[in-house]
């Protein structure tokens, strides 16, 4: 009963899913001709003056791009100040992770019967 009902639970949210929760945004943005016989839309590019809106084009991706690199720049400096990165580690955090190996070094020796793990190299 328990799987029946799981089962049309999931068919109830794929279908609902279908009917209002996708919108189709892929389609393509074009010129529309009206004729007499219908309205229709322009396939292909219209090359008649194109060049300055190709140059448009170009620069507003250039733009974005640049935008993008400093964005990045920025994010990884902020990164770096707000988690201490440029910093030493404390003496006591070297101290713990020192520790820390010594012992997995202790704990491991009985089950491998070396004193390295096996991330340690032979």
């Amino acid at each position: 009963m328990r799987k029946i009902l799981a089962l049309i639970l999931v068919a109830f949210t794929f279908f609902m899913f279908q009917g209002f929760g996708y919108v189709n945004n892929t389609q393509a943005l074009a010129e529309t001709i009206e004729t007499p016989e219908g309205i229709y839309y322009k396939g292909t590019p219209d090359l008649n003056g194109s060049s300055g809106n190709i140059q448009k084009g170009k620069q507003q991706v250039d733009k974005a791009g640049n935008s993008i690199k400093k964005g990045a720049e920025n994010l990884a400096d902020n990164l770096k100040e707000k988690l201490n990165l440029n910093e030493e580690l404390p003496r006591s955090t070297k101290e713990f992770l020192k520790d820390s190996e010594n012992k997995v070094e202790e704990r491991v020796a009985p089950i491998t019967g070396t004193k390295k793990g096996y991330y340690q190299g032979n």
